[in-house]
């Protein structure tokens, strides 16, 4: 393939041969139809690709898939996608973004090793082209894999819902986060190493009213040098007005939209009152512009 620059792979073909085009130096641009269901272990390894959009026909991205793609710098990776092997995006060196539309088929991906996981070196997730600072895990989220959002440096809070039953090794670590909101009631044991060390030490984890003993004698959790009780109503994430899961400059429009009288569409009261004081004016406006840049109110 010395001369290949492009390529369409049809939706007819179930999958993308081992080394099927390694070592291609001038393959820039690449097409997957949707019907593709495997990529195999290097098929594109070492080659120049600059961006690449996985359908969601795919389910498994195998070893070293895409790696020393040395000039990738977006890659979005579709909903069906369930497993990526080691060292997949390994050696990916100029990879700035992941964009995904769906975190609860994200969560749901077993990364084999931390190069597994395009945030390895991307550091950036990016949901429906908006990028994920203020993560919350949606409430259809019964499990975490490991990795999941290992070395995702852009994160500032993070709210996991009760429905969580696991969350693997590494699913944090690597970030340094400083607010975690726990809002699982009975809350089980993770790993020490779920979150960095910096995450650990110096953020804030707050967890539901009556619940800070448990998590003070639950392994993982007591590891936090700084947990404090909060009143949750259930499955309301403070901010997210317009309920799509991220707290974002749209739910920052709806709550001024409100205050001057044009609220909009399924606009969530109770995410937008976000100092509880039963009214939503400017200081619920202000508390939401916080909420998206430190992730707390």
């Amino acid at each position: 393939c010395i001369g290949l620059t492009s390529v369409t792979i049809p939706g007819n073909v179930a999958t993308i041969g081992e080394r099927a085009f390694k070592d291609c130096r001038k393959l820039t641009s690449v097409t997957i139809d949707n019907g593709v269901m495997t990529i195999g272990n290097e098929a594109f390894s070492n080659s120049v690709l600059t961006s690449i959009t996985i359908p969601n026909s795919v389910t498994t991205i195998e070893n070293s898939a895409f790696a020393y793609c040395r000039s990738l710098t977006s890659v979005t990776i579709g909903n069906g996608v369930t497993s990526i092997g080691s060292y997949a995006f390994s050696g990916c060196g100029k990879l700035t973004s992941v964009h995904i539309s769906d975190l609860e088929a994200w969560c749901n991906i077993s990364f084999e090793v931390g190069d597994s996981n395009p945030l390895y070196s991307a550091h950036h997730l990016y949901m429906n082209g908006n990028e994920i600072t203020n993560l919350v895990i949606p409430n259809s989220v019964k499990s975490i894999k490991q990795l999941a959002f290992y070395n995702c440096t852009g994160l500032t809070a993070v709210t996991i819902p009760n429905n969580v039953t696991s969350i693997g090794d590494f699913a944090f670590s690597g970030c340094d986060i400083p607010v975690v909101i726990s809002k699982i009631e009975n809350p089980f044991d993770i790993s020490e190493n779920m979150f960095s060390d910096n995450t650990y030490n110096n953020a804030t984890l707050y967890v539901p009213r009556g619940t800070i003993d448990k998590y003070k004698s639950t392994e993982g959790w007591k590891k936090f040098a700084l947990i404090e009780e909060k009143e949750y109503e259930p499955n309301v994430v403070l901010g997210d007005v317009n309920n799509d899961g991220i707290v974002d400059i749209s739910d920052y429009i709806g709550v001024a939209n409100h205050i001057l009288g044009n609220t909009p569409e399924g606009f969530n009261e109770a995410a937008a009152d976000v100092n509880n004081d039963g009214a939503i004016d400017i200081s619920d406006y202000i508390g939401v512009a916080n909420i998206i840049l430190t992730g707390k109110p």
